[in-house]
């Protein structure tokens, strides 16, 4: 999915993801929690996102991610980490490069 770049302060386009495994199937989302890790490829700091998640067809493994303004108030180059929890464990979606550029 094409997210980048986005400029600071921007929070749409809301992120839609459709979450799959190695082989391409849809990762069932049914009873999962998705929470976003931005990690600043520069200085190495994890920040967890603070937007809001919506997991929109569960069989389906899709989901999107509506952008707080503190997700996007710093330029510079990120990968992006999602990572779907369920109460049996944890697993991550392949990581996303992304980039902020100064308005």
């Amino acid at each position: 999915m094409a997210i980048s770049p986005f400029y600071v302060s921007q929070t749409l386009p809301i992120m839609a993801l459709t979450l799959t495994d190695d082989t391409g199937a849809a990762i069932n989302l049914t009873g999962a929690t998705l929470s976003l890790t931005i990690h600043n490829t520069q200085t190495g700091q994890d920040t967890a996102g603070a937007g809001t998640w919506d997991i929109t067809s569960p069989t389906t493994g899709q989901a999107t991610y509506a952008w707080a303004a503190s997700d996007t108030e710093v330029a510079g180059q990120f990968t992006l980490y999602v990572k779907v929890a369920y109460s049996g464990g944890t697993a991550f979606a392949d990581p996303i490069s992304w980039q902020v550029l100064a308005t």
